[in-house]
């Protein structure tokens, strides 16, 4: 009788359990003949899995457009019904398994970012645009901003980042995207990358690769070309952002809104700073320009309202329009001995400056380039 009322109890207790975890727990259902699908509310992530063709209008995760960041397709699924992710608005990419052959209209209409890994554009696609399409030929003519992978079936991933072969031949190749988890708080992408024994160089951080990422804390970026379009844009808590010496240009958007973002120093070897490339990073107390920037691009620091010092090195000849409107606490302005042309409005709203000095290597300053300054 002990032994019944303890067996009782420790299935009550379970129960309880039970109950307590379906609160939390991840939905699931079917979308098709032999296809299921499950959310996971904790990564917000969609998995779609098994085989053949998926229902065509009644898609059971709609109650999460809103909410869904990754969307996975598991290889065997052969097709992806119209409006499917349509109006997911924090859908950040989606990568297309080589088994998809047929996708229907609008079916991701607003994702940042679709990686079709099939060598045969599926019946459909022209209708599937991304923002940014990782294609592996140019059959993707009508897509939107292709960046073409001839070996993007090769896409490997090495410590939560994921990279595609540029060159085998001269063992080159891109990271293109990231495992979005919260144990991934801080990332390094180093000069070379090692896959089953093979080293690779890493070129370039290509777009959106950490877009939104809610988890990224600190990065350490290295790679030997571009930190592209919209890279590391809008992540909520990064707070650290070191270049290394191999980084060759910061493009535009590259750091837009990571609003905890705290100090940048940018290396000599950058080239250039793109538009908006760290506009309203409104953390963001100072900037150091290396002596390799010839130019800076337009708002590519506004908004950053927290600056309180900024220097701009020998190299730089362009600083463009509104380059540093709206730092209001600026405070310390150091600009090189070799600019040349300060654009309109480009440093408009620097309220807290109390002094500005103009290098003798000036040769025009733009119509309101200090407005409201003094």
């Amino acid at each position: 009788m002990k032994k019944l009322h303890s067996t009782i109890k420790q299935l009550t207790l379970l129960i309880c359990m039970l109950c307590t975890t379906s609160t939390f727990a991840d939905d699931s259902g079917t979308c098709g003949e032999n296809l299921t699908w499950t959310y996971v509310e904790a990564t917000k992530t969609l998995t779609i899995s098994g085989s053949g063709k998926m229902s065509v209008g009644n898609y059971p995760w709609s109650k999460y457009r809103t909410d869904i960041s990754k969307v996975v397709i598991e290889n065997g699924v052969t097709s992806i019904g119209s409006s499917a992710f349509a109006d997911c608005a924090n859908l950040y990419s989606i990568t297309i398994p080589n088994s998809v052959v047929n996708v229907g209209g609008n079916a991701f209409q607003g994702i940042k970012k679709v990686i079709w890994l099939t060598n045969t554009p599926p019946s459909g696609w022209k209708y599937a645009k991304g923002t940014v399409n990782y294609v592996p030929n140019n059959q993707f003519g009508t897509t939107n901003d292709i960046i073409v992978y001839p070996f993007l079936s090769s896409l490997f991933e090495v410590d939560g980042i994921k990279y595609v072969p540029v060159s085998p031949s001269e063992r080159t190749c891109d990271a293109i995207d990231c495992v979005y988890d919260e144990s991934k708080t801080e990332v390094n992408i180093n000069n070379s990358v090692t896959y089953q024994g093979v080293d690779m160089k890493v070129m370039n951080v290509q777009p959106y690769t950490f877009y939104q990422n809610p988890y990224l804390q600190k990065v350490n970026l290295d790679v030997s070309g571009r930190l592209s379009q919209y890279a590391l844009s809008n992540c909520p808590n990064l707070q650290i952002a070191l270049l290394g010496n191999n980084v060759t240009n910061i493009d535009d958007y590259a750091f837009s809104n990571c609003q905890k973002l705290e100090s940048i120093i940018i290396p000599d070897a950058v080239n250039d700073i793109g538009q908006y490339a760290f506009s309203d990073c409104s953390n963001m107390t100072s900037v150091h320009i290396g002596d390799g920037t010839s130019s800076i691009g337009q708002y590519a620091f506004s908004g950053c309202l927290n600056m309180t010092s900024v220097y701009i090195g020998e190299g730089t000849s362009t600083i463009g329009q509104y380059a540093f409107s709206g730092c209001s606490n600026m405070t310390n302005l150091n600009i090189g001995n070799k600019t040349k042309y300060i654009n309109p409005f480009a440093f408009q709203n620097c309220s807290s400056l109390s002094a500005i000095s103009i290098p003798g290597s000036i040769r025009s300053v733009g119509d309101y380039a200090f407005y409201e300054c003094i």
